[in-house]
């Protein structure tokens, strides 16, 4: 994932699970057509955006 963009996210909130703060190994999941993630795998749970996310500055670096 070098030199993808950064984003910034806002999480819908689950009734089944409220994520900690701390990192998290995740799986990132695209579709085409749409820039960011749509929704983030983690082992305790689910992630997706609640609103469009913006862009961060900065890139990732693996």
């Amino acid at each position: 994932m070098d030199n993808q963009p950064l984003w910034q996210m806002e999480f819908v909130t689950s009734q089944h699970w409220q994520p900690l703060e701390r990192k998290y190994s995740a799986q990132l999941v695209y579709v085409p057509g749409v820039e960011w993630p749509v929704v983030i795998l983690t082992d305790d749970g689910l992630l997706y955006p609640r609103l469009k996310p913006r862009r961060a500055d900065g890139f990732q670096k693996s």
